[in-house]
């Protein structure tokens, strides 16, 4: 089915689904009493008439941690009172240590102050993990010293992005499989698995080319669009004449470029840039395909992709990555504007009844007569186009615009994801809860004796 121009080729690919485990614990607090409620905090110290020793304070018990998680451990027993002295109650106990990620809970009960004054303060609990400290701890994949995305660690110590690579770009059955195991995967290119000259001559190629997607990724220095690779990320500041002389180049990655290029010499990189055979080609190729293509919503935002956009990204991955993520910040397209108009088309089913419907009816006049369920939408994504000239768009897209990256959008949906992105009927289920794994805390304050 096609609902505009010619029908789109169809690429086969799988997409892994991607999962996050969020964990949950909850701070837990047990106080020890006698045959009357014991009094904690300021509420301790009541005026005694029988002068008895102060009941031993009990300690705040360890928190329960969260799955994968240490417990925070149990706080200490506060002592009696000395029945010698008293205006002496019995002494708080000591808040147990927190959890791994654990945030502080209770402390101990304060003393029984029958006739005195009440237990002293528990402890402090434990501090947890914390990403972007540069240290990979517990319930952590990686963490590389900072919270950015696109960078091959997540603000949240994840791998989204590279899973996504890994089982999109790098699946049994995906479009891209064999640039990118010959990237990845353990020297598929024999005899010319290794570079044979440049600055890292001997090198595995799948050892140079997964060093330069990495600085590409860290640095965003080509911004996701690989035609900008040998400009701005192998000359940076010096000039297209000056970037071919010799010590000219100083780009964030111009050193890894000049490996996986297995040159220096700028000529020979523009020519290799577009080569499988070399780590800088698969490298430009993996980056711009895969990370900005497939991947883009992992790789750019670092949020999983939709099964309507598992498939499209699939048949196209620039229209997909265009409209819902713009990754190569094409100035003609509002990602946010494009995302929001195919949604409108989704939620109403408009697009079924062909594209145009979803803005409505133009009539001969070129206004807006009957405006469709996806009007508003798509009037914000107009750009100054009038009615005549959006509806047009709709039926026959061009390569820039909005309005045009919204048509390209849907209609690859309907060509090729029609049940995945319209399906009948469909259901949803709830957010999981987050949750942190606690110890113990802080205890009362002392009381006041009688």
């Amino acid at each position: 089915m096609t609902k505009f121009g010619a029908p789109l080729a169809v690429r086969t690919s799988s997409a892994g689904q991607l999962g996050a485990a969020l964990f949950l614990a909850l701070g837990v607090f047990v106080a020890c009493g006698n045959d009357t409620p014991e009094p904690m905090g300021d509420d301790a110290g009541q005026s005694g008439r029988s002068h008895s020793a102060g009941r031993a304070g009990k300690g705040g018990e360890g928190a329960q941690a969260g799955e994968s998680e240490l417990a925070g451990a149990a706080g200490v027993d506060g002592s009696a009172g000395d029945s010698s002295v008293p205006e002496t109650g019995g002494t708080g106990g000591t808040g147990g240590t927190g959890g791994t990620s654990g945030t502080s809970g209770a402390g101990g009960s304060s003393g029984n102050a029958s006739g005195g004054k009440g237990g002293a303060s528990g402890g402090t609990g434990g501090s947890g993990p914390m990403c972007g400290n540069g240290k990979v701890e517990t319930g952590e994949a990686c963490d590389d010293g900072n919270t950015v995305f696109g960078d091959s660690c997540s603000p949240t110590c994840t791998n989204i992005c590279e899973t996504c690579e890994k089982n999109v770009c790098g699946g049994p059955t995906a479009d891209t499989l064999p640039d990118y195991e010959n990237c990845y995967g353990d020297g598929l290119l024999p005899p010319n698995d290794v570079a044979k000259t440049g600055p890292k001559a001997g090198t595995k190629k799948n050892v140079l080319c997964p060093a330069l997607v990495a600085c590409l990724k860290r640095t965003n220095c080509a911004g996701y669009d690989s035609s900008a690779l040998l400009a701005k990320c192998y000359c940076g500041s010096a000039s297209a004449a000056d970037c071919a002389l010799p010590g000219m180049p100083n780009g964030a990655c111009a050193e890894e470029i000049a490996a996986a290029g297995e040159s220096r010499t700028f000529v020979d990189l523009a020519q290799r840039q577009k080569s499988p055979q070399y780590a800088l080609g698969l490298a430009a190729l993996n980056y711009g395909s895969c990370d900005a293509g497939f991947c883009a919503n992992e790789c750019v935002l670092g949020k999983s992709q939709t099964e309507c956009q598992k498939c499209t990204a699939v048949a196209d991955p620039t229209v997909t990555a265009t409209c819902f993520v713009n990754p190569k910040g094409d100035s003609t397209v509002s990602a946010a504007q494009c995302s929001a108009a195919v949604e409108c088309a989704h939620a109403t089913r408009c697009a079924l009844n062909g594209i145009p419907s979803c803005y409505g009816v133009v009539s001969s006049q070129g206004t807006l007569a009957t405006p469709g369920p996806c009007a508003t939408e798509l009037t914000a994504a107009a750009g100054g186009l009038n009615p005549s000239q959006l509806a047009a768009l709709l039926l026959n897209p061009s390569e820039t615009g909005t309005i045009s990256a919204i048509a390209r959008e849907l209609g690859q949906e309907l060509d090729n994801c029609l049940d995945v992105c319209f399906p009948t009927s469909s259901g949803g289920g709830g957010n999981g809860g987050s949750g942190n794994a606690g110890g113990g805390g802080k205890g009362g304050t002392s009381g006041t004796g009688g």
